[in-house]
């Protein structure tokens, strides 16, 4: 154990909060973590928190034995409702990142309809978009009625659950569709008492921002601790530390990267390091800090073998190679070993490589943290983080320092095939963790050295990590914040003369189409004759999909248009134009209406807009599809108005497809009766207007009898006691 007095965990700078916990304990892989969330999440009486970057509602959280065992049903989202329905006076709550589109076939479409509309009406679910451009809420916790909680890197979605022997075939490691992924090493806390309160805090905090709602602290004297995990330390101080970035009335928060420059900079004999990435330049250039005094700590850091999938291997892989080879261009005293793990079967041949997804820090034998951060820029000081960690002091400092070493020589026994006595003996042999290494690894495998040559090779092959891995928010949200600013600025009376601007601006436009010759330009009859013309010519869609979106803008009327496309083209090519310009135009206009009109609504209709903005939270998607089978207003103003609220772009075009895609296709497939009735009126083709219109009323009572779409008033998350 290292020598020096010096205390990491010092002053406010590199944690938020000390609290004590009663009991704590270190979950290693998705096996053993997912049957504790289990047995706690059973046990709950009052309230669940539940915060993560990702969920998927149909995650098999128990697997072969275990499940079999189990009485609850081992999906998610039936576990959620099997906890509620056998306590009456639960509720759980989700929050969710409000993810980047990037990610939209990595993750379960529209997870709401799973987590919220078919679960118990008291699992609320809600994704979270209070956070700056291109950052993401990144923390992942579980707290469990203010008393336990659960705190590390993984999320309760796909492609985490495994064993700690990571055994390269097991059957059990399957995607709810049935597909086998490379086995995945991550780890957890659980923790019970001060710190667990602390979280709870945390979640409340961030409900409020994405929901307008409060949630009341549980009142309860419930320990909810699983009774599957035996407690490592008990009464040990537990330091929380954050990472929030500079967004509204949220401070910019760096105690996370303080906390690993800190650590870093009191390292004596050790860096152990397990992390998913290694890409920000400030926690590189420490490293080589380290490695250039002569006295300095090893450096022991395993990493995926590769991020997965061809755009991080070819921009975040290669990130972290750069800082790799300015780290062996340091170790001039050969303190270094990079190392990705493989996994190994029964008969000691290496299979896959394993998904190393653990954010973990242990120096010497005193210091250890856990938690949701990468070693990346953005973890830093772009999205939202939660490390928790304890350091060997006080009157119980050798039992602290016994077990992080402990934790230490577990996790090195995982990825080296050996046990916690080996890997201890070996290195209280060799005095050093990094020989202990690579003793054990040339025995057993497990452990295989990054290859220096390919690192080099690749450090240089991509854009500035200012663009891929970014420390702050996007130089574009700036921007609209600023524009924003200037909004709020404004007095009263300029807002409202503002939106009569716009109202009128819209008014006009509408008439002018309506009522005057230009609507000739767009008459069914008149684009028949360039028919032959778009035929002739391959540039005509995009042309024509390029007008259509602009005239939608500028309040053309859209079935018109749409029947003008199908006319054009023929009915199912011009559907196919005619929907991609109508959803170009819907994104522009939605944009504008951001942009105009946002906050002035705020600013004069704050409670109402507020209750709205709740209202479309839940149901935004299907509001805009029902909208759209019976439009309200112009297609234009629809969007503007869309755009002023805080429903999400996402959804706000989902539900414009989905709204507009059936009655464009009707108007499309009857477009050769539309102009005939247009030219020659007969008794089918008035059939034919009664048999679209028939539909679109049906379709819309359809859709309202299913959706249950919910009044404006106060939600139930405003007036529900936790």
């Amino acid at each position: 154990m290292s020598s020096n007095n010096f205390c990491i965990l010092t002053g406010a700078r590199n944690f938020w909060r000390q609290e004590t916990a009663d009991r704590l304990s270190l979950l290693i892989d998705g096996e053993t973590y997912y049957a504790a969330f289990v047995d706690a999440l059973l046990q709950a009486e009052r309230c669940v928190y539940i915060a993560g970057w990702d969920f998927q509602s149909r995650l098999r959280l128990l697997r072969g034995e275990a499940a079999d065992r189990s009485d609850v049903s081992v999906e998610l989202a039936e576990a959620l409702n099997h906890a509620v329905r056998r306590n009456p006076d639960l509720h759980i709550y989700l929050l969710a990142w409000d993810y980047a589109t990037i990610y939209l076939f990595e993750r379960e479409f529209l997870p709401a309809i799973r987590l919220d509309w078919k679960t118990d009406p008291r699992v609320h679910f809600q994704m979270d978009a209070y956070h700056p451009l291109g950052a993401s809420h990144h923390q992942k916790i579980v707290v469990l009625d203010d008393a336990v909680a659960f705190c590390g890197g993984m999320d309760l979605s796909i492609w985490r659950w495994d064993t700690r022997k990571h055994r390269p075939d097991d059957p059990r490691r399957v995607t709810p569709d049935g597909e086998a992924y490379r086995p995945f090493h991550d780890m957890q806390w659980a923790l019970e008492g001060a710190p667990a309160r602390a979280l709870g805090d945390l979640f409340r905090e961030r409900w409020k921002r994405a929901t307008g709602a409060s949630l009341s602290e549980p009142a309860t004297d419930n320990r909810p601790w699983p009774r599957s995990v035996k407690p490592d330390l008990e009464n040990v101080s537990v330091a929380l530390s954050r990472t929030c970035p500079d967004y509204k009335d949220c401070v910019e928060t760096r105690e996370i990267q303080n906390l690993h420059l800190d650590a870093v900079a009191a390292a004596e004999s050790s860096i152990y390091i397990e992390n998913q990435y290694l890409t920000s330049s400030i926690i590189g250039d420490a490293l080589v800090e380290s490695l250039r005094r002569e006295t300095g700590p090893e450096i022991v850091i395993l990493l995926p073998s590769d991020s997965g999938g061809w755009l991080e291997e070819s921009t975040m892989d290669a990130l972290r190679n750069r800082i790799f080879a300015k780290l062996l261009q340091a170790d001039e005293h050969g303190r270094l070993g990079l190392y990705y793990p493989v996994s190994v079967d029964e008969n000691g041949r290496h299979g896959e490589t394993i998904k190393i997804h653990a954010k973990l820090l242990i120096v010497d034998d005193r210091f250890i943290s856990v938690g949701s951060p990468n070693l990346t820029n953005r973890s830093m000081g772009l999205d939202t983080e939660v490390s928790l960690s304890l350091e060997a002091a006080g009157e119980n400092r050798d039992a602290i320092a016994a077990q992080i070493a402990r934790y230490r020589a577990d996790l090195l026994a995982e990825h080296l095939k050996s046990d916690i006595e080996t890997v201890q003996a070996a290195i209280a042999e060799t005095g050093l963790v990094l020989q202990a290494v690579e003793r054990l690894r040339s025995e057993s495998g497990g452990l295989e050295p990054f290859d220096e040559a390919s690192l080099r090779e690749n450090s240089t092959l991509i854009a500035p990590e200012e663009i891929i891995d970014p420390e702050k928010p996007a130089s574009a949200d700036r921007v609209l914040t600023q524009f924003h600013k200037s909004q709020k600025s404004m007095s009263k009376t300029s807002q409202i003369m503002k939106l009569v601007g716009v109202a009128a601006a819209c008014v006009i436009l509408f008439l002018l189409w309506r009522f005057t010759g230009l609507s000739e330009y767009i008459d069914p009859r008149r684009i028949a004759e360039y028919r032959d013309y778009a035929a002739d010519h391959t540039w005509a869609p995009a042309v024509w999909t390029g007008l259509f979106s602009l005239a939608a803008f500028l309040m053309v009327p859209v079935t018109a248009l749409i029947a003008s496309s199908a006319v054009l083209f023929g009915p199912v090519e011009g559907f196919v134009y005619a929907l991609a310009g109508s959803l170009i135009a819907a994104a522009v206009s939605f944009v504008a209406g951001s942009l105009i009109m946002s906050d002035s609504l705020h600013r004069l209709f704050g409670g109402a807009m507020d209750r709205v903005n709740r209202a479309l939270s839940r149901r935004g998607m299907w509001v805009v599809a029902i909208v759209r089978v019976v439009p309200v207003a112009p297609f234009a103003v629809i969007n503007m108005v869309a755009g002023a609220t805080k429903l999400r772009f996402r959804y706000f075009m989902f539900g414009t497809l989905i709204g507009m895609a059936p009655g464009a296709f009707a108007v499309s497939v009857a477009s050769e009766s539309v102009v005939k009735a247009a030219q020659d009126p007969s008794v089918v083709n008035a059939l034919v207007a009664v048999v679209v219109l028939a539909v679109a009323v049906g379709g819309f009572y359809l859709a309202r009898r299913f959706i249950k779409l919910p009044g404006l008033g106060p939600s139930s998350e405003e007036t529900q006691d936790a």
